[in-house]
């Protein structure tokens, strides 16, 4: 039996690297295409939009909004680029070395729990966490109760955890694992109903371990179609910043055209 858990904990052990490598490669094009364009977006409002600013000021135009914030921008950051640029890479920085710290951590997955791009993924995360764990420990036969404190204790996120603190109550109250993941932040309905049917039949490690397997596969569509989405929304969101320069310096020049100077 020792033998066959060590076997299982080593193979998703494996999962959960492949799985970070995934998300981690996966990122790399997005994060690269933003960096460039917050480094061209930079120079662009730090430098070229002065220019026209100085241009439309001595035509005396009547400039619209759009260009009225765009040269307020502009302004500022021509007069405090280099304070803008050391601002913005110690936030980078600090949020980084956040992220390595477990309140952290914590935090943002919490955050993630509550985004609707990224809620299917999280939950996925810790369905297959809990119940793999679940299923990996009753089929050694460790006592229901103290398994799930064992589980409890390794994971520090507090929704997932709340959950674990409610299974063990429940068990502590002699209800079943069924009232107290039901209508929870974290296992859906179709676990719940699997998890019913294992407490019935005496199979609940066979029936973890079929729901981390399930909603494994299940993790790597979220993951896929959350990615999937990035790009996208990345592109429409820079277009939209394009777009907005280009209606902001392109109005003024064609009145340009047409309007004499004052």
């Amino acid at each position: 039996v020792l033998e066959q858990v060590l076997i299982k904990l080593s193979s998703s052990s494996k999962r959960r690297m492949a799985l970070k490598s995934q998300i981690l490669g996966a990122l790399a094009y997005p994060s690269i295409l933003l960096l460039v364009a917050t480094i061209v977006l930079i120079v662009l409002m730090g430098f070229a939009i002065p220019q026209f600013a100085a241009m439309f000021l001595k035509a005396g135009l009547d400039l619209p909004l759009a260009t009225k914030i765009l040269i307020a921008v502009s302004t500022f950051l021509s007069k405090y680029i280099i304070q803008v640029i050391v601002v913005g890479a110690v936030a980078l920085v600090a949020f980084v070395l956040f992220l390595f710290t477990e309140n952290g951590r914590n935090i943002v997955t919490e955050i993630s729990l509550k985004i609707p791009v990224l809620q299917k993924v999280t939950q996925r995360y810790f369905v297959v966490q809990i119940a793999e764990s679940m299923g990996l420990l009753l089929g050694a036969g460790v006592p229901l109760r103290e398994l799930i404190m064992a589980i409890e204790n390794t994971v520090t996120v507090p929704t997932p955890k709340g959950v674990l603190v409610k299974m063990r109550e429940s068990i502590d109250q002699g209800s079943s694992l069924k009232q107290a993941l039901e209508n929870g932040p974290i296992f859906p309905a179709m676990a719940v109903k699997l998890v019913e049917t294992g407490e019935m039949t005496g199979t609940l490690d066979n029936m973890f371990g079929e729901i981390a397997t399930y909603y494994d596969d299940q993790l790597q569509a979220a993951i896929k179609s959350a990615l999937s989405m990035l790009e996208p929304l990345l592109i429409a969101g820079m277009a939209c910043l394009v777009g907005f320069i280009m209606l902001a310096v392109f109005v003024p020049l064609f009145k340009m055209s047409f309007i004499k100077p004052k």
